[in-house]
């Protein structure tokens, strides 16, 4: 029976005979190699992969060896994207098998392959390596974001599973626009397919910490011990310090004229141990500077820059600017962007969006529309306010736009947004908040273009949503 070679079996008396199987496989071309297909030693020893293996060039100089996850984490028409179990370097007559949080694209055409690797490396917050060519596929590793799709974030919203409340939805919108403005705009990029999809959204938890010796003279293992998340906010001596498990560090919060007021509000929550920040302790904590959410824009692919033409339409039907549907504009304008996250917010704020169109003629019609819907905005929502409902409704209408010329920039739709004041609190608006689905949820029947129509239980199915 053949060895198997895996992250978890490999022993040093096989390392030099796998450098040279590698090596032989490389000089004729070969750079992938499929799990449960046998190979053999140069000593005749039969072996096989527990997982696909694929070889890529490291920026440290060297190779890697990717050891491929059994099960896709996601992907869509144009590409697969699967988890990488381990990462295998190998040092002369030694090995390392490193666990990162990393993912594989799989994609059959190279222009995508290549030109999605061009823009992630030109916006630099993937750390995406050079794609390799193998089995027919391009291959292409890259840094896991964070965090689940904002798709999932927002059905869990609309079904009631976990509401978001009022100033947590003005926050994630504000972030949103922060996102496309440094990740795509200041970086000379058009996307050409911004979408809930392709939006990824990790909500930090803070682990509220109350101690009775300075944090800043205490080795940061014991300060670990107390922290269950990545990260903390510690209470000492009427200041507050923010441990970071992750960078294993701990710095002292500054008290400014800006967050005098949640600073002192939050030090006055401090209890006898430790506790999960709730709601509106992370609200203070919000206002006090510290990052709530972390948002990251992926897939690339059907991008360009802003200085090249772009033939074609490209895109998901619901999210194309009407211009890309007539032919008017090919998508060379940020202005396509714009638009497709203006209908990302009109479903944050819960506007009704027509379902995806079944073809070209289809989504033009419904993308003239879309503006003439938001006067549905907020449906079934006990905040923002009512000023604040006024500039989230004019700015979004001028998002959405029909006409590329009169649609307006992405550094006015954030300056809009900064405008945006302390939303209505009620009792009931706190209590959305809960995970356990009880909270200001609304109706199934929103969801529905005919009210006998059964409640949508995927992506497919959601009219809002493609």
């Amino acid at each position: 029976m053949p060895k198997l070679i895996s992250p978890d079996s490999l022993d040093s008396a096989d390392v030099e005979k796998l450098v040279t199987f590698f090596d032989t496989q490389t000089r004729d071309g070969h750079y992938f190699w499929p799990k449960n297909k046998t190979y053999c030693f140069a000593d005749n020893v039969e072996f096989r992969f527990s997982h696909d293996v694929i070889q890529r060039q490291s920026k440290k100089g060297g190779v890697r060896y990717e050891f491929i996850s059994l099960s896709k984490v996601g992907g869509g028409t144009e590409g697969l994207v699967f988890d990488v179990e381990r990462s295998l370097e190998i040092q002369e007559h030694d090995f390392i098998f490193r666990q990162k949080n990393r993912v594989i694209k799989s994609e059959k055409k190279e222009k995508l392959a290549l030109n999605g690797y061009r823009l992630m490396t030109l916006a630099n917050h993937l750390g995406a390596k050079q794609p390799v060519y193998a089995n027919g596929r391009y291959y292409t590793v890259m840094r896991k974001a964070a965090g689940r799709e904002l798709f999932d974030l927002l059905q869990d919203d609309l079904k009631g599973v976990r509401v978001l409340t009022s100033w947590k939805r003005i926050l994630l919108a504000q972030l949103l626009l922060e996102a496309m403005d440094e990740q795509v705009v200041k970086k000379g990029i058009i996307h050409r397919d911004i979408k809930c999809e392709n939006t990824h959204v990790y909500e930090v938890e803070y682990w509220l910490v109350s101690m009775g010796t300075d944090p800043l003279s205490c080795p940061f293992e014991s300060i670990a011990l107390r922290l269950l998340r990545d990260n903390g906010i510690i209470f000492f001596n009427d200041e507050l310090y923010y441990a970071n498990k992750t960078k294993k560090s701990v710095t002292r919060i500054a008290m400014t004229d800006s967050n005098r007021d949640a600073y002192q509000q939050l030090l006055s929550k401090t209890r006898a141990s430790f506790w999960l920040a709730e709601d509106l302790q992370l609200k203070l904590i919000a206002d006090i500077g510290l990052p709530l959410f972390q948002i990251k824009l992926l897939d690339y692919s059907l991008g360009g820059t802003m200085s090249e033409c772009l033939p074609g339409c490209f895109g998901t039907p619901g999210y194309i600017a009407p211009e890309m549907l007539d032919g008017s504009d090919s998508g060379k304008d940020p202005g396509v962007d714009v638009y497709a996250m203006g209908i990302i917010l009109a479903q944050l704020f819960h506007a009704y969006i027509m379902a995806p169109a079944k073809d070209t003629l289809e989504a033009h019609h419904n993308a003239a529309l879309v503006a003439c819907r938001l006067p549905e905005l907020f449906l079934g929502l006990l905040g923002p306010n009512s000023a604040d409902r006024d500039i989230i409704r004019s700015t979004l209408a001028a998002m959405l736009n029909p006409c590329p010329a009169d649609r307006i920039s992405l550094k006015e739709a954030r300056q809009r947004f900064a405008q945006l004041g302390l939303p209505v609190s009620t009792p009931q608006a706190s209590a959305s908040s809960s995970s356990s689905g009880s909270g200001a949820g609304y109706s199934a029947a929103f969801f529905q273009k005919e009210s006998d129509e059964k409640t949508p239980d995927s992506k497919q199915n959601f009219p809002h949503i493609q």
